[in-house]
């Protein structure tokens, strides 16, 4: 990664959301010799997922082998390279659109601006759930930008990247805007000191449970990382209600949903059938396909649900890259890099990957129809005890797509 001094892009994936909006649309078309679609294309969102699921796959399988646990926005990730697609061209035009599952970038901007604002639409309304997205590309003013793409992306701004600790302030300062100081510091000055471009997605989603964990309920138990091992004790909070419920799933896994009110968000917990094959084999049957099938089969029941509470931040750099590169995106990351859309007074590619996320699980959530799934019931509770690793995965159900996802393998440090 070294001796490309002055062309190099830094492609940052964080945690925290908004929509694509602006003028852009008047011109968007000139831009990419196409007309826009007059309608969203509905299988837009199936093509995310199934890159979504790959990617924490890939990066799950190597968590676990370093027993770590890790959470992560497969969603960022997209969304940040989907803006490398779209002023890209030739060899890595083609494998972005590969990999990312698209099929023109006119038809591209225009569903990946409708997804956008169907999963932030929970925060036009008093929902328990907000869901925002900021997208940007900071380009050096050392740069010629292509004028139309200029005028047509919004998400485009100018910097004096000579002046690194001011560019830098200023992507922190959207970052930490964004996602309501979760995250803070993202760049390093002295990493911008070598960049030109900067290609950056971030996320926040703040959800309340519909049906919340009382806090006195919370009590100290054991955390079983590997049958036989145990950790802790962890804080475990606890209820007992009337949740969506699967024991026999295609995923070995028994799932529990626990929706966030008033909103199309839910957390699905994933904890595996077999102890002894843990959580690798659920990874290994993570698939859109698959999960569909499982969250089609969820009956309600009455669960005791017990699970951790617990604070979880990872950043992954290098890893990143690795693994995109494995999943077919490579030019992006070489010399031969072709990202003529956006300028051709100065070579291109892509050096460095960041990706950072950072989630807190607590017991807070709204009290409205807490009570309501144990009216009347005397059937013996489902068990559902998350004292052993799991993965956890927070979607729109409406889209069917999983904007944050995780595997819970061992506590993290106090």
């Amino acid at each position: 990664m070294t001796g490309r001094v002055g062309k190099m892009l830094l492609l940052a994936a964080l945690t925290v959301l908004l929509a694509l909006t602006g003028e852009g649309d008047a011109h968007i078309s000139r831009c990419f010799k196409k007309e826009l679609p007059e309608a969203p294309d509905p299988e837009f969102s199936s093509g995310v997922a199934r890159f979504s699921f790959q990617l924490f796959r890939r990066l799950a399988e190597r968590a676990q082998a370093q027993e770590e646990s890790l959470f992560v926005s497969p969603y960022s990730v997209w969304s940040s390279l989907c803006l490398a697609y779209l002023g890209s061209s030739g060899k890595t035009k083609r494998e972005l659109a590969d990999a990312l599952r698209l099929s023109g970038k006119s038809s591209t901007y225009v569903n990946w601006k409708f997804l956008d604002e169907m999963l932030g639409s929970e925060t036009s309304r008093q929902s328990g759930a907000n869901f925002v997205t900021m997208n940007k590309g900071y380009f050096s003013d050392t740069l010629e930008l292509d004028s139309c793409l200029q005028k047509s992306l919004p998400e485009l701004e100018v910097l004096d990247f000579s002046q690194a600790s001011q560019t830098a302030s200023v992507v922190n300062s959207d970052v930490e805007a964004t996602t309501q100081g979760k995250i803070m510091d993202f760049l390093d000055p002295l990493l911008l000191s070598r960049a030109n471009f900067i290609l950056l997605n971030a996320i926040f989603f703040k959800g309340e449970w519909e049906f919340k964990f009382m806090p006195e309920d919370t009590t100290p138990m054991p955390f079983r990382v590997s049958p036989g091992r145990e950790v802790g004790p962890i804080p475990m909070m606890t209820q007992t209600g009337e949740f969506k419920f699967a024991a026999d799933t295609p995923l070995s896994a028994k799932v529990v949903e626990l929706p966030y009110a008033d909103s199309n968000y839910s957390m699905y917990l994933l904890l595996p059938s077999s102890e002894a094959e843990g959580t690798a084999e659920v990874i290994s049957k993570l698939s859109k396909r698959n999960l569909e099938t499982t969250l089609s089969s969820l009956q309600e029941s009455s669960v005791r649900v017990q699970l951790p509470k617990f604070s979880l931040s990872t950043k992954i750099r290098s890893t990143l890259m690795t693994t995109l590169l494995d999943m077919g995106i490579r030019e992006l990351f070489s010399q031969q890099a072709d990202l003529t859309g956006f300028t051709v007074s100065q070579p291109l590619s892509v050096d460095e990957t960041v990706h950072q996320a950072t989630i807190d699980v607590t017991e807070e959530g709204t009290v409205a129809a807490a009570a309501t799934g144990l009216v009347g019931i005397r059937v013996v509770p489902q068990q559902f005890v998350l004292d052993r690793p799991f993965v956890f995965l927070i979607m729109n159900r409406v889209v069917g797509l999983p904007v944050m996802t995780g595997v819970f393998i061992t506590p993290p440090a106090s």
